[in-house]
């Protein structure tokens, strides 16, 4: 293809582009490896490396779409390592109590280094990921407060054990063992095992049943439990998910199920120029389905866009469609603004399947409600083909 920027991959990634128009660059990374991403033809050139988690950033870059690394190593690809942040946590709490249970059982010349290594946990952990944003502060909180009760517990028993003469090796393996426990089941939880990996969900709602690729990342619930099936960098709830599925094997009950076509379209597409492709590729397209925000699948109880833009009045002006059964509404773009719609229409029993626009693309930047609702319907469309074969 014209003008795209050439993917190297260490380890176990490579990458395709293509070709759009208008042109803005989507780079997503998998969290295991380092990426290269070099656009020589666009006049655009950056290296990232080391990222936890997924990066996306639009770019402006002439002729050139996107730059997806894809994982191709099979069985072969880590289901335990790299370790989520939650799971790293748990083990630095772990780490934490044991250090201190352990300390208060010996003099200061001993006590104190092993102390100085309980603080220095939390320490590196927060370096490590740094906190950023307006939650910055609660992640620091979340993360000394834990930490601060802990060694006052460790404290505690390390204390009482010294006191009660009870012997020094029973006092210490009672910690080993419950911090090893607990540490044990943090890594268990975020187990996906090689005969998960690559496998469709089946997923029961409103008597209906989807079939969810891996490719679609899906935030699931039910209850108050919420997963997300195949980010591996949520492997805990991947895992669960894992679980009670059976890998696959067995149909699961979930209330809502949330796809983000804007974050998942490359690992779709990327799926369907694959040898064996699945039958739904027939009718994918990644336009416009890459544009769409959200794709919603709820219990029908209450739209998924603020109930005030459907009643009369306001100093919104938007243009409606149908009622709350079946319809749409679109708020109308000032000049230079970003068109935003959301189209619904019922789904099985009792629930609503809803599409919304991104309000993040800049495609919508003056575009007309007419062809922003069209956008939306056909990606629900595409949609349907996918998780209703």
């Amino acid at each position: 293809m014209p003008n795209c920027a050439e993917i190297i991959g260490t380890g176990r990634h490579r990458g395709f582009c293509s070709s759009d128009n208008p042109p803005h660059t989507n780079v997503f990374f998998e969290p295991i490896g380092a990426v290269s991403c070099n656009a020589t033809n666009v006049g655009y050139s950056r290296n990232f490396q080391g990222f936890r988690g997924e990066l996306s950033e639009s770019l402006s870059a002439t002729g050139c779409k996107a730059y997806v690394p894809r994982t191709t190593c099979g069985k072969r690809c880590p289901v335990m390592f790299p370790l989520n942040d939650p799971t790293i946590f748990s083990l630095v709490l772990a780490g934490v109590a044991l250090l201190s249970a352990v300390a208060f059982r010996f003099g200061w010349k001993v006590r104190a280094p092993l102390l100085l290594m309980a603080l220095a946990l939390p320490a590196v952990f927060l370096w490590s990921i740094s906190p950023t944003g307006d939650h910055a502060g609660l992640g620091y909180v979340l993360t000394i407060v834990p930490s601060i009760a802990l060694i006052l517990v460790g404290a505690g028993w390390g204390s009482v054990m010294r006191l009660a003469r009870v012997s020094l090796a029973i006092s210490i393996l009672i910690p080993v063992i419950v911090t090893s426990a607990y540490a044990g089941r943090a890594l268990w939880n975020q187990y996906v095992p090689n005969a998960c990996l690559g496998k469709t969900l089946q997923v029961r709602l409103a008597g209906e049943t989807l079939s969810l690729p891996p490719e679609l990342r899906p935030r699931l619930e039910r209850g108050r439990n919420i997963s997300f099936f195949g980010r591996l960098d949520r492997k805990s709830g991947y895992s669960r998910l894992c679980r009670i599925s059976r890998n696959g094997a067995q149909e699961i009950d979930m209330d809502l199920v949330w796809i983000t076509p804007r974050s998942n379209h490359p690992r779709l597409t990327s799926l369907c120029e694959a040898d064996e492709a699945p039958d739904w590729c027939g009718m994918y397209s990644p336009y416009p389905y890459r544009h769409i925000g959200k794709v919603l699948i709820a219990t029908d109880t209450e739209p998924s866009f603020p109930m005030p833009y459907w009643r009369e009045g306001g100093s919104l002006k938007k243009e409606k469609q149908g009622d709350l059964t079946e319809g749409s509404i679109c708020l109308l773009s000032e000049e230079g603004s970003k068109t935003q719609c959301w189209v619904w229409q019922p789904f099985g029993n009792g629930s609503r399947l809803t599409v919304s626009t991104s309000n993040l693309d800049p495609t919508f930047v003056d575009m007309s409600v007419e062809q922003a609702r069209e956008m939306a319907h056909q990606a629900l469309e595409t949609t349907l083909s996918i998780i209703t074969p």
